[in-house]
């Protein structure tokens, strides 16, 4: 049997866990979380911090594993990706594009000369901060360049306390490096999309929404209202990235706000998006989304299919602004031909405010179009936390 290590084992990298099980493969996981589930089934489990790829040196060079899996978060993959330059493992581009595409200074930059539609930006040293001077007009947002799901983004209204700003966010989350981003108003939306001899071979357009943390995702559905106009031109966009900076085959992952027909990426990632997102794809319409996701990493060519229609599908994570302890969940006239719950929490644990925490993710199957895009943008007043068995929030 082939060995497969996972980095990272969380409920989100459930599926490719059990597709490489499937497979055949023993799968060892890679996780500092002992109480994760992919632990509970591992052939064998390492309690080590892949974000520092020096620490899955030594368990690489004991286990000869045939193959190193990235799982939902920039870290998999960018210790993925310097792996795989020491040890010849499939699947990753090599680390320096790695950091053109999860750096966010990195990414604004490549995409800044590639004239890719991006906000306007500016890099920021904090040691130069005595120095600097933000040249975007307010509002623009402070980002952390190392963090992803939207941890520790400030927005800025006025540049009267931006130097403490810049220094509160660069001691609690350990980065000398940030940027200040324009802030922009649109919609949100993501582009799921596989690339195939540096081309985009197969993709979908998901719209989104931000209903608890104001940069978290937590709300989704599919298909996309997106018109054909804009999803044209993400296209184009990707394919120009994916031919000038030699991607490799596999999934690329794109946020981007959309304004009538025109266009602003966010993020990209190559990574596999986290809170279950391939499973809204594969109910919506049967794609092997995480298979597909699999396929570059254990050497094998992709085989795409679909075997149903497409549903009316949307995705919500359920969140909380306070801490709060947990009794149960409340779901509150809401129109569905299926309703499927992934519960991340029990009965009696705390939930913390997001982006840090959550306490499950729903599927909700509508029997309309209309029906999705009414009540998704405003699900969290139908599906709420029960707190202390007498009040829900």
């Amino acid at each position: 049997m082939k060995k497969t290590l996972l980095l990272g084992s969380s409920y989100s990298a459930i599926p490719l866990f059990f597709l490489l099980k499937k497979k055949g493969f023993k799968v060892h996981v890679c996780g500092n979380k002992k109480n994760d589930p992919c632990h509970k089934f591992a052939d064998k489990s390492y309690y080590a911090d892949y974000s520092n790829y020096q620490n899955i040196i030594k368990i690489i060079e004991n286990e000869q594993f045939d193959y190193i899996i990235p799982t939902c978060n920039d870290y998999s993959y960018l210790t993925g990706s310097i792996l795989s330059e020491k040890y010849n493992f499939p699947g990753f581009d090599t680390f320096e594009t790695t950091k053109k595409l999860h750096h966010k200074n990195e990414f604004r930059t490549i995409a800044k000369t590639l004239k890719l539609p991006i906000p306007e930006f500016q890099i920021i040293n904090i040691e130069d901060i005595d120095q600097i001077e933000i040249n975007i007009n307010a509002p623009y947002l402070i980002k952390p360049i190392n963090l992803f799901s939207g941890i520790g983004i400030q927005f800025v209204n006025n540049d009267q306390e931006i130097k403490t700003i810049i220094k509160k966010i660069s001691k609690k989350y350990n980065t000398k490096i940030l940027i200040a981003e324009k802030f922009i108003e649109g919609k949100l939306h993501s582009h799921s999309a596989f690339l195939e001899n540096k081309a985009i071979a197969l993709d979908f357009f998901v719209d989104e929404f931000c209903t608890t943390y104001p940069y978290q995702v937590n709300s989704s559905y599919y298909p996309s209202t997106l018109s054909k106009t804009a999803k044209k031109i993400v296209r184009e966009n990707i394919n120009l990235l994916a031919k000038s900076l030699n991607l490799t085959d596999g999934l690329i992952h794109t946020q981007f706000i959309s304004n009538g027909n025109y266009i602003t990426f966010i993020e990209i990632m190559r990574r596999c998006p986290g809170d279950l997102f391939g499973l809204l794809l594969e109910k919506a319409t049967g794609f092997n989304y995480y298979e597909s996701f699999l396929k570059p990493f254990i050497n094998e060519n992709f085989q795409f299919f679909r075997n149903r229609k497409t549903k009316h599908v949307g995705r919500y994570t359920i969140t909380a602004n306070k801490k709060l302890s947990i009794y149960g969940v409340s779901f509150k006239n809401i129109p569905f031909s299926k309703v499927d719950f992934f519960p991340l929490k029990k009965s009696g644990e705390f939930l913390n405010p997001a982006p840090h925490d959550k306490f499950g993710i729903v599927f909700i199957e509508f029997d309309s179009s209309k029906q999705m895009r009414e009540l998704m943008p405003i699900i969290k007043k139908r599906i709420s936390v029960i707190e202390e068995r007498t009040k829900s929030v």
